[in-house]
């Protein structure tokens, strides 16, 4: 049986070969990748010190029900492993890499 580190895993995996596609939501800190009948969502919870943030991932089903949920603080295992996903996630659905590229180059014209 499956458990919620090895879904984080092997979401991490798949985000790096870029074989899993995430989306924005309207909230500033969620993402959503849509897998047959289930979707993937990560998301941060920014508190008032690194180690009171959060790092979530949830399964949900085709209602949009959450199933499952790993969560992480600071202090727990999984929480390195959630923050390189939701990172690495955010970078790749807003385009980080292209936005710094661009603004590099206009202040490299001035």
């Amino acid at each position: 049986m499956a458990d919620m580190i090895q879904i984080a895993n092997l979401a991490l995996g798949r985000t790096k070969e870029g074989k899993l596609l995430w989306e924005a939501t309207a909230r500033e800190s969620l993402f959503l990748a849509t897998l047959g009948n289930q979707s993937l969502q990560i998301s941060h919870s920014p508190e008032t010190s690194a180690e009171e943030e959060t790092y979530s991932l949830s399964v949900l089903n085709r209602d949009g029900l959450e199933l499952e949920r790993l969560s992480a603080t600071y202090r727990d295992g999984a929480y390195e492993s959630l923050k390189e996903v939701f990172v690495l996630v955010r970078r790749q659905v807003l385009d980080v890499d292209k936005e710094l590229e661009e603004l590099a180059n206009v202040l490299s014209a001035r």
